[in-house]
């Protein structure tokens, strides 16, 4: 049953992912006031003038969150210079555990320059649904706490004035999305 639901939500996501890339002015993105993980209130507006690498995920995630935010901190150390133009971002999917405080621990082991945002089950909902993306709890023994989430693997780059440019997949190599960073940048959007 399980494994059902996942096909069906890879499915709609891989569909989301195409109809992204096929309609760029779909209203994927929106306003949002989250906490980052130094407790500080962040909105949607304190990233513009740089691209947006953002990323949903969670702090217990076993294997796709790290790895994502591996690739997202080898995109950062590729672009080298051009980085300060791009903010990586990491929106938790779980209100419940993911304060400020585990959000900090946890980044600690990936590149300084993500920015880690949780918010209350409300807030995360909200934004989830601004960028059209899925997560679900999914009661789970052997997770911590009982529980973990499926959740969409995306990664959203958005432009300097918040707009959505395009959508890569969990398995885009960091020079794919670096060099369409650069694309960005040069264009200047």
């Amino acid at each position: 049953r399980n494994d059902m639901k996942k096909l069906i939500g890879l499915i709609a996501l891989l569909a989301l992912g195409v109809f992204a890339e096929a309609h760029a002015e779909t209203a994927i993105g929106g306003g949002f006031t989250l906490t980052d993980q130094n407790g500080r209130q962040v909105s949607d507006a304190d990233f513009r003038g740089r691209d947006m690498l953002l990323f949903f995920g969670f702090t217990h995630c076993p294997d796709l969150c790290p790895t994502t935010l591996l690739v997202m901190s080898q995109v950062v150390e590729q672009l080298k210079g051009e980085a300060a133009g791009v903010a990586p971002v990491f929106i938790s999917v779980d209100a419940g555990r993911d304060t400020p405080a585990r959000l900090k621990e946890y980044l600690a082991n990936f590149n300084p320059t993500i920015v880690g945002l949780t918010g209350t089950q409300p807030q995360i909902d909200a934004v989830e649904a601004e960028y059209k993306t899925y997560s679900a709890r999914v009661e789970d023994k052997d997770a911590p706490d009982g529980y973990g989430f499926d959740h969409s693997g995306y990664i959203y780059l958005m432009d300097r004035q918040g707009k959505f440019v395009t959508v890569f997949t969990a398995d885009s190599s960091p020079q794919t999305i670096a060099a369409k960073i650069r694309e960005t940048l040069k264009a200047g959007k």
